[in-house]
């Protein structure tokens, strides 16, 4: 059986049995949790916040918040109807690397052209989205990064962060690191970035 419809089906089965649970919850079971990068995929120095990882019941939880992009039209009804679920890893530095912040989601819709609509849409978001506080941020290219993927990167002073988007099929990826000026590089979340993408080809 093909992978996407082995996590279509385990998906539904998982609405079905009341397993929509909000982020923070034990879903280390969950069909999509073993699509994001894992403990051991993290750089040295951050561990898993389980209790801010979990289950994705809502699309919104990787768009940035709606007071930094007030010009930017809903998500289509059609995209935000074919959204099945997904899942967040978050990681935080331990002591040695406090200030520091990695965040991995796999996203699934119904089918490809829906989630490159919202791939489309997450990228002009992200386009957008520019305060006096924390600067514009920089669209880049990730040649051979998933399906239509890209990067971006802000800085700020003292502090930087840098993420990838990216399909593969019906899943949208996104992964985000923060971290004071040269922690959180564009190529080091490309790095990560390609870790995770090299389990979904």
């Amino acid at each position: 059986m093909p992978r996407v419809l082995r996590l279509a089906l385990a998906l539904l089965f998982l609405a079905a049995c009341g397993g929509s649970a909000g982020e923070g919850s034990d879903d280390s079971g969950s069909p999509l949790a073993d699509l994001a990068l894992r403990p051991d995929e993290a750089p040295a120095g951050m561990e898993l916040d389980e209790d801010a990882s979990g289950q994705l019941t809502f699309f919104r939880d990787v768009l940035p918040p709606q007071s930094d992009i007030p010009q930017v039209e809903p998500v289509p009804k059609s995209v935000r109807r074919s959204f099945l679920g997904g899942y967040h890893a978050r990681y935080v530095g331990d002591e040695e690397s406090e200030g520091r912040s990695l965040s991995s989601s796999v996203l699934q819709f119904t089918d490809p052209a829906n989630a490159a609509s919202f791939l489309d849409y997450l990228r002009e978001v992200q386009s957008q989205t520019s305060t006096r506080e924390v600067g514009t941020v920089e669209i880049l290219e990730t040649p051979g990064l998933g399906e239509e993927g890209y990067g971006w990167h802000r800085a700020a002073p003292g502090a930087e962060t840098s993420g990838c988007s990216w399909r593969r099929g019906d899943l949208v990826v996104t992964l985000t690191l923060g971290g004071s000026a040269g922690e959180a590089s564009p190529e080091m979340a490309n790095d990560l970035a390609g870790t995770v993408d090299a389990r979904l080809s």
